[in-house]
């Protein structure tokens, strides 16, 4: 019985752990860019991803509509050192998930110019 009350509290903080969200948002862009992360497209403009969990990394692709990539990031989650201490001598399970994206993760997207944007040719007459 009292094993069950143990994994019964275990998976009620796993619960509460896990929650939340990162925003991953896209600046100095006029247009809206696909977002690729871990090469699946999640949106344009700013997207969401899991914040808490395991270590591990992701891949962040910005793509214009013909796939080429424009910015390529890779993000890590951190831990700092008081949910380290906290998780390592308190709750050992509950280490593992205290690595955490940074809540609000911004993109640098250059500059594109297409042959749309630029000036008409002039002609020799002009």
């Amino acid at each position: 019985m009292e094993s069950k009350k143990i994994i019964a509290v275990f998976l009620a903080l796993l619960i509460l752990v896990s929650c939340g969200s990162s925003t991953i948002t896209l600046t100095n862009n006029k247009r809206p860019y696909n977002i690729y992360v871990d090469k699946v497209n999640k949106g344009t403009g700013s997207v969401k991803v899991q914040r808490a969990g395991l270590p591990k990394k992701m891949t962040v692709d910005v793509k214009d509509a013909q796939g080429k990539i424009l910015a390529h990031e890779v993000i890590r989650r951190d831990i700092n050192v008081l949910q380290f201490v906290a998780g390592f001598f308190y709750l050992y399970p509950l280490w593992f998930w205290s690595w955490k994206y940074d809540k609000h993760i911004e993109i640098f997207v250059p500059d594109q110019k297409s042959e749309w944007d630029s000036e008409p040719t002039k002609s020799k007459w002009d």
